[in-house]
């Protein structure tokens, strides 16, 4: 079990701009707030079992599903490295990981 979440700062980066999007979208928070407490959730059930999600093409890169969003990440011995989020309902060519 990793002791902590790392989130990067690509991953806060653009969930930011999601949740300002969101919020700009729809006049609300509620939303993204939903939201948020949906991926710190789904964060925590992966602490307890790494494995969850689907392997990435990238080595030791692993993808959940939140909503529309795909969130990636790695384990390390330690740590449970958030790497970034991509609106699935996007052009994934537009999407960048690196």
């Amino acid at each position: 079990m990793a002791e902590k979440i790392v989130w990067s700062n690509k991953f806060r980066k653009e969930l930011r701009k999601i949740l300002e999007y969101l919020d700009q979208h729809n006049q609300s928070n509620v939303y993204s707030t939903k939201l948020i407490g949906e991926i710190v959730e789904a964060f925590n059930l992966i602490r307890e079992n790494n494995r969850l999600g689907k392997e990435a093409s990238m080595t030791d890169v692993r993808i959940v599903i939140v909503d529309k969003f795909l969130l990636f990440y790695k384990i390390t011995s330690k740590e449970l490295i958030v790497l970034a989020i991509f609106d699935g309902r996007r052009n994934p060519s537009s999407q960048k990981m690196r």
